[in-house]
């Protein structure tokens, strides 16, 4: 089967800090996570390849961001131009999961998805190891039936559960987006142009870049409380 030629998907994982999308991030590339995890500072992100149902290869660019409320002005800048938006929450906590619509409007009214919401969002419930404080039938009334995701889905970074399937759902429905945002481009010369030239753009700053890269937007570590959570 042929592979993509776009380049690559850009994915997001966003939510709290503490929920694990760290952690999802190495499990998806190592089958292990860091036992020291801290949180994330800034913005990281790493490439990785992967095949779709029907044998096409796609490249993920996926962002792990900072879940902490000082660093928001500056981690928004990276959510432009995604395909696909991870938003993790943990279910042991139910703060976390009470900040999901915080960080789904900031996020929309970031890349400017607020009217069409047309990027795909992925619910993730992390941490389904361990006994829950957040009822999964409350997730399906106020997040599934309401068709504020396109999917919602527990995993265990821990126990590398379903973190496999979790990505190669991204892949999915990110192509998906991506294939619709370019047909929708065709009718439109300057749209088309506009798109090819930004990805043009992206792919080459990623030519010479690792597989795993770190954007650092502040070097002092400081203790994390609820209060540094989303604040919008």
């Amino acid at each position: 089967m042929t592979s993509f030629h776009k380049g690559f998907l850009k994915v997001i994982i966003i939510g709290d800090s503490g929920v694990g999308k760290t952690s999802l991030l190495e499990a998806f590339n190592y089958k292990k996570i860091s036992k020291s995890a801290k949180p994330t500072i800034g913005a990281e992100f790493t490439k990785r390849k992967v095949k779709l149902q029907d044998g096409r290869d796609v490249n993920l660019q996926i962002w792990d961001t900072a879940g902490q409320e000082r660093f928001q002005s500056l981690c928004t800048s990276f959510y432009r131009g995604t395909d696909c938006c991870i938003l993790v929450y943990d279910i042991t906590s139910s703060e976390s999961y009470e900040n999901l619509d915080c960080w789904r409007q900031l996020f929309q009214s970031t890349t400017g998805d607020e009217q069409t919401q047309e990027i795909p969002i992925i619910l993730v419930g992390n941490k389904c190891d361990r006994d829950r404080n957040v009822d999964p039938d409350r997730v399906q009334i106020d997040w599934v039936q309401k068709k504020k995701c396109i999917h919602h889905i527990e995993t265990s970074a821990l126990n590398l559960l379903r973190v496999e399937e979790l990505f190669q759902l991204t892949a999915q429905y990110g192509y998906q987006f991506f294939e619709q945002s370019r047909l929708g481009a065709i009718g439109s010369g300057h749209s088309m142009i506009n798109m090819q030239q930004m990805r043009k753009s992206q792919r080459t700053q990623l030519l010479n870049t690792p597989n795993t890269s770190r954007v650092s937007l502040g070097s002092k570590k400081q203790n994390v409380n609820s209060k540094d959570q989303c604040g919008c």
